[in-house]
């Protein structure tokens, strides 16, 4: 790659102006820069060519990704499904248990209640 001087060197005056010289082949000058640009333009395409690898290995572990996290999603909803019944029998039951320990301790309350009225009342008495 030419360096910041052989660019400077482009604008330099080659020679005073003479009579017209002898007939000369002019410089290529297009010829000249394509081939000062081909050595930086070869490495960008090998890093092209090397990030559309990249993205390429990208693309396939992600879509790896996807199917592993696809199975795992179904396994967890075959598992939650499989466990639902007992879970729910388990609900039941805790419910079940916690309305039967009320109801008893209702019944015991109003058996209380009931046997505090139904006692004899003290008599009182009437001196007038």
């Amino acid at each position: 790659m030419a360096g910041f001087r052989d660019f400077l060197m482009r604008f330099r005056p080659v020679g005073l102006p003479d009579p017209a010289a002898a007939g000369g082949v002019p410089a290529d000058r297009s010829a000249e820069l394509a081939a000062e640009l081909e050595p930086p333009l070869a490495l960008l395409e090998e890093t092209e060519a090397e990030a559309r690898t990249i993205r390429e290995n990208a693309d396939q572990d992600a879509a790896r990704r996807r199917q592993a996290a696809e199975r795992t999603a179904k396994d967890i909803v075959e598992q939650a499904r499989a466990r639902a019944p007992a879970v729910r029998e388990e609900s039941a039951s805790r419910i079940r248990d916690a309305t039967e320990a009320e109801a008893t301790e209702l019944l015991a309350a109003a058996e209380r209640d009931a046997t505090a009225l139904t006692w004899p009342a003290p008599r009182h008495s009437t001196t007038r």
